[in-house]
């Protein structure tokens, strides 16, 4: 995931395309998961990513016509995701779980990787994103 000299629009919904993501394979995975203990912790992870969605949707609010159409999935979050979805219905729970837990791995370094750009962002979109990473 290339992010040096995007704009903190572009930045943004970036982040939001990969909380989307995390929230959908949070749902579907935590809904076949059979142990309580680890569907409850997905189901925390989804909670979670509901709190940051909003977040970020109020800071995209600022953007108005700034706002692009599409958004630039090609990450490797993305990709394991979409390699989960091919096998996501033969997965028995213990493989859901470890397969979640590997991809919250991805996750945090996809995240960490945007935080670490050169790319100047405005005041409030730092906090956001420093709180973020902070929680993952």
């Amino acid at each position: 995931m290339q992010t040096e000299g995007k704009t903190p629009v572009i930045i943004t919904q970036e982040v939001l395309a990969l909380l989307s993501t995390r929230k959908e394979a949070a749902e579907r995975m935590g809904a076949k998961v059979k142990d309580e203990n680890g569907a409850e912790m997905i189901r925390k992870k989804s909670a979670e990513t509901d709190g940051f969605i909003n977040e970020l949707m109020d800071e995209l609010k600022e953007y108005g016509d700034l706002v692009m159409g599409e958004t630039d999935r090609d990450n490797n979050y993305h990709n394991i995701w979409g390699e989960t979805l091919k096998v996501l219905d033969t997965m028995d729970s213990n493989q859901l779980q470890q397969r979640f837990a590997e991809m919250e791995i991805v996750f945090a370094n996809t995240y960490k990787t945007i935080l670490e750009s050169k790319t100047e962002w405005p005041e409030t979109l730092q906090k956001k994103l420093e709180h973020q990473i902070g929680m993952i």
